[in-house]
């Protein structure tokens, strides 16, 4: 064939130095080709990962609307639970990272991250809200920063890239295909340290108002007061929540008391501390900044 035998002539008088040019050329097609692959692989993972989820998403949208008292004693419940944990960790951080961060930033990250996640991440009722391992964390980032020397604000933001870029890589890989082979016990161990942080918080923070209080009759009625009223929401909420299996009150009424449970006691407490001008000094409030800014710059 004439073009065949051009062809074999023509590499017959290439230069040595063209050779390695067009193994170097094909080469780079075909990584390119295989990146190519591994880039629509990963993209239809994530497209294929929305559509399963997409019929979930609008299930939640169709139970909430068909059932609105459920709909929103869940939301208050998910709003003070939410509320509590971040004002409680947000405090904590402001004083443990010395106002580098604090409140503003947790309050508003977590409004606009909540909100974000429920139109774009096609779970509307997840709850977003900072945690007590991420506070934690925050925390000794905030202590490895003074021991090196590091601007803190910088080696937060560092840290937050490289955790995005992690989890993108993770959500393109579908890692979550895997869950499945978790065993409960790691939900449960997981919880368990979860919750005991904040157990630990608020029992700690009871005994701190407690310790000295001897020294005048003032400062042991301010931190019986305050003992009384952390011990009252407790209680009510696990009280109020058992409401059902009472004998007292119609059933439906029962049932509404179980669901508002937490926003009973809340409600309660919170009315009983601003009660009268001897009541409300003696309980510790959160300030808040009059303008909005960055906690650093109050």
């Amino acid at each position: 064939r004439p073009g065949l035998l051009l062809r074999i002539v023509g590499r017959a008088y290439m230069s040595r130095a063209e050779v390695p040019l067009m193994r170097k050329k094909r080469r780079s097609r075909q990584s390119a080709r295989a990146s190519a692959v591994a880039i629509d692989a990963a993209t239809s993972d994530v497209g294929q990962e929305v559509v399963e989820r997409r019929a979930f998403c609008l299930e939640d949208y169709v139970t909430a609307a068909r059932n609105p008292s459920k709909t929103l004693s869940a939301s208050l419940f998910m709003f003070f639970a939410t509320l509590f944990s971040t004002v409680a960790l947000g405090s904590l951080i402001e004083k443990q990272t010395l106002s580098r961060i604090g409140l503003t930033e947790y309050l508003y990250m977590n409004s606009l991250a909540g909100i974000i996640h429920s139109l774009l991440g096609t779970q509307p009722l997840l709850v977003i809200r900072p945690t007590g391992p991420v506070t934690a964390i925050i925390i000794k980032l905030s202590g490895t920063s003074d021991h090196f020397g590091f601007n803190f604000h910088h080696f937060l933001a560092a840290t937050g890239v490289w955790v995005g870029l992690l989890l993108a890589a993770m959500a393109v890989a579908r890692v979550s295909r895997y869950a499945y082979r978790l065993t409960p016990f790691t939900h449960e161990i997981f919880a368990c340290f979860v919750c005991s942080i904040y157990l630990s918080d608020g029992i700690s923070s009871c005994i701190a108002r407690l310790e000295g209080s001897e020294a005048s009759f003032e400062r042991f009625g301010t931190a019986l007061f305050n003992l009384n009223l952390a011990a009252i929401t407790f209680g009510g909420s696990a009280v109020l929540a058992g409401a059902v299996s009472w004998r007292l009150l119609p059933r439906s009424m029962r049932a509404v008391i179980a669901d508002y449970a937490v926003t009973i006691a809340v409600v309660f407490t919170t009315a009983a501390s601003l009660w009268s001008d001897i009541a409300a000094p003696r309980v510790e409030r959160i300030s808040m900044p009059s303008t909005f800014s960055p906690t650093c710059h109050h």
